[in-house]
């Protein structure tokens, strides 16, 4: 119990006063009423008590009550900033939605591997202010429709709501992502019945599928291009906010390419035209990407997020000391140059 200065001070002048009454008292009864005197200094004791502990009950200090936890609308921080905060509308870059496969921005004609097993994106202005007002716990179809003599399909992908934080820029953006060989989720969200009867009365001849391989089964076609592309949600109602007719999908065969690849190829030049570094091993790739399996690589910037091998400590190790170490790593990334102090291309595969 903590007693203040003046608490102790008054109950000394307390005590000083009563102890004289106490004295005169004695004095005056000392002879006939000693026992009484005995009593009457307990009862002065007592009373005394009773207001020196009154005195301290009333000085008491107030309890600190600050703590050291804030209040939730001072303390919470959400894990996701747009929870948080009003972020900043990103910058795409462009005025039209496009298609984005690792590093790559597709705005125009999407030439993918009927094997490619990658994630891509629908990304833009119109992609991200739409989901930015909608629930995003709702997925998408993306309709892609395959015509040819020979072949009649209609692809259905699901898209998943995702979104982008920027700490750098303060920018959060909205997007699509789309698993082109997950055949189970594409059913499960874009095999409605409000779906498919809209694709039947659009192309009654044409046989529905849900990922890419199932498009050209032993058509014997190099490449094929789509018709026009359509978003929609889930009760097939188009996505009217969301423009997409630039957009085109050219599905390119690779019968002895790689799974997780990009498209086949022969020669280099066939790859930098379609935005790759160079062809290696039938395949056109990016210099320098991790190969299949080995990291998980941000979808924006294309750095690695993190390793999924045992090596990889070892390897991001070597790297953060010297990143032409990448090169002792061929098993783990696609390399398109040999270490000789500047870049040189590898010789056009079509002349070996």
């Amino acid at each position: 119990m903590v007693i203040n200065r003046n608490s102790l001070e008054l109950a000394r002048i307390i005590n000083t006063k009563f102890s004289g009454r106490q004295n005169v008292i004695e004095y005056r009864s000392n002879k006939s009423k000693r026992h009484k005197g005995r009593n009457l200094q307990l009862v002065i004791k007592l009373f005394l008590f009773s207001i020196f502990a009154t005195l301290i009950s009333c000085n008491e200090p107030v309890t600190n009550r600050t703590s050291n936890s804030l209040s939730s609308n001072e303390s919470s921080v959400s894990e996701s900033p747009s929870e948080g905060f009003e972020a900043k509308d990103p910058e795409t870059g462009s005025f039209v939605n496009f298609f984005q496969i690792n590093t790559m921005q597709y705005k125009a004609n999407f030439e993918i591997s009927e094997k490619e097993q990658r994630i891509f994106y629908l990304r833009g202005q119109e992609v991200s202010e739409y989901l930015k007002s909608v629930d995003r716990k709702n997925p998408a179809c993306l309709s892609v429709a395959f015509t040819e003599e020979t072949l009649k399909k209609v692809l259905l992908l699901s898209g998943s709501p995702q979104s982008y934080f920027d700490f750098t820029q303060g920018t959060l953006e909205y997007y699509y992502s789309f698993e082109p060989a997950n055949t189970q989720k594409n059913k499960s969200n874009c095999q409605t019945s409000d779906i498919i009867n809209q694709r039947l009365l659009s192309y009654s001849d044409h046989q529905i599928v849900f990922d890419l391989l199932s498009i050209c089964e032993n058509c014997g076609l190099e490449e094929i291009k789509s018709r026009k592309l359509m978003l929609e949600n889930t009760n097939g109602i188009n996505i009217s906010s969301i423009n997409i007719p630039n957009l085109l999908m050219t599905l390119k065969a690779d019968p002895g390419g790689e799974i997780f690849s990009g498209s086949s190829c022969k020669k280099n030049s066939e790859c930098r035209s379609r935005g790759f570094d160079c062809c290696s091993g039938g395949i056109c790739v990016v210099d320098k990407a991790p190969r299949p399996g080995v990291a998980e690589v941000d979808p924006f910037s294309g750095e690695i997020i993190k390793f999924l091998i045992p090596e990889g400590d070892q390897i991001m190790s070597d790297l953060n000391q010297n990143p032409q170490n990448i090169f002792n790593y061929p098993d783990y990334f696609y390399l398109c140059q040999e270490e000789t102090g500047s870049s040189t291309n590898q010789p056009d595969q079509s002349l070996t």
